[in-house]
């Protein structure tokens, strides 16, 4: 506790430096924070357009397997 209180400035101009230095830090912390969110954002839509594409891929090939047996059975 007594080195917290060591640890703030007794001048105003220290302390204000010290706060600018401190929210410049959040600032800095919640832009990576927003990058890291919008990449991860960026991963999960090419996750579902892969796997649509892999579904599509799938069912396509069954279907017209299905059309081809279709057409032998006529």
């Amino acid at each position: 506790m007594e080195a917290d209180r060591e640890a703030i400035p007794d001048d105003v101009t220290t302390g204000k430096q010290a706060v600018a230095i401190q929210r410049a830090k959040e600032l800095e912390m919640a832009a990576e924070l927003t990058v890291a969110r919008a990449k991860a954002s960026e991963d999960q839509a090419l996750i579902v357009q892969q796997n649509a594409n892999l579904e599509r891929h799938i069912y396509r090939s069954r279907s017209e397997r299905s059309s081809r047996l279709i057409e032998y059975w006529r």
